[in-house]
């Protein structure tokens, strides 16, 4: 699937995944996205759901978000997510861009 806006997309997927579907799922349909961001923060360190927000630009988003989840005390495997989610190209992208 090719969509116009694959760093949203991936950053959206990555969080699900953080977070769980309901979760994500509840904070999208009731606009209440406190769950979301304990549960971020608590994975990722204070600030970070609210420093994705305040990027400008989504491939800040989802760099910053990636390299939040390399930097944490738990060790994430997103390469599976990448592979689930067919995201690799906006990925490297990012990540190259953002060296």
């Amino acid at each position: 699937m090719h969509t116009g806006y694959p760093n949203e997309t991936t950053t959206a997927f990555f969080i699900e995944r953080l977070v769980g579907a309901e979760t994500l799922r509840r904070a999208y349909m009731t606009g209440d996205f406190y769950d979301v961001r304990a549960s971020i923060d608590r994975q990722l360190g204070d600030g970070t759901f609210d420093t994705i927000l305040e990027r400008s630009e989504p491939s800040d988003a989802l760099a910053y978000l990636v390299s939040q989840m390399d930097n944490a005390e738990e060790q994430y495997d997103y390469m599976e997510w990448i592979l689930d989610n067919n995201v690799m190209s906006e990925l490297i992208s990012t990540r190259l861009v953002n060296l």
